[in-house]
Order: structure tokens, then C-alpha cells, then sequence
């Protein structure tokens, strides 16, 4: 689990482990569009928090995307946090990963906090 936020630092509650490097490239990977789309969409950020959960495949292909909780987001911010999940090429995980998690998708639920 991890928070991105819009001000101050992110933080990811990950392992030391193959598993917990491979989420932490995965929320860096995502926070950096999420900040970028940010600033393109500054005019239409109030304060708000969203939490998503999704699954990555092997290939790092998301799937089962869905809002856990919505707290005072927008329609506008809602939809380009779902973008920054979906549109960034996230990294396929290293082998230890996928025999790791014997094959299975790696769940993921971040907070997003604007």
C-alpha cells in the first residue's frame, strides 16, 4: 500500500524483498504521470483523496482497476488518476517476481491525495 501526494513526500509501505523493489518501480513509475497530469490539470485540482486498487500482470499489464474510496475528488481529477495507472508503460516483472508470486497478478492500493 502506498500514499502519492500532491504536496510532500510519497510514501509506499514496501519489503525489502524482489516483490517490494518491483511495487516501489511500479508507484515511482506512477506517480511521475500522476504529477505530470497534475500540473496540466491544475486548474481543476480542490482537495480531495482517491484510493484505487488494481492488479499487474507479469507483462505489467494493469487489470481490475476500480475506486476504493472517493473523499471530495472530481470527475476531472478521478479520470486522469485512472490515467495515470493505465497510460504509462509499467516495467513486466523480473523472473524472482513472477516465481515469487508463482505466476499470480500483484495487487496494488494507493491513496492518492491532492
Amino acid at each position: 500500500e502506498g500514499t502519492i501526494s500532491r504536496r510532500g513526500k510519497s510514501s509506499f509501505d514496501v519489503e525489502a524483498t524482489a516483490v517490494g523493489r518491483y511495487k516501489a518501480r511500479v508507484n515511482r513509475v506512477i506517480e511521475t504521470e500522476w504529477q505530470r497530469l497534475c500540473v496540466v490539470h491544475r486548474d481543476h485540482l480542490h482537495p480531495g483523496i482517491l484510493t484505487l486498487r488494481f492488479y499487474v500482470d507479469g507483462k505489467g499489464r494493469v487489470t481490475g482497476l476500480r475506486y476504493l474510496d472517493v473523499f471530495h475528488a472530481s470527475e476531472m481529477q478521478k479520470g486522469f488518476t485512472m490515467q495515470s495507472v493505465r497510460q504509462p508503460r509499467l516495467p513486466a516483472m523480473p523472473a524472482d517476481v513472477v516465481k515469487e508470486l508463482d505466476g499470480e497478478q500483484l495487487e496494488f492500493r494507493i491513496n492518492f491525495n491532492f
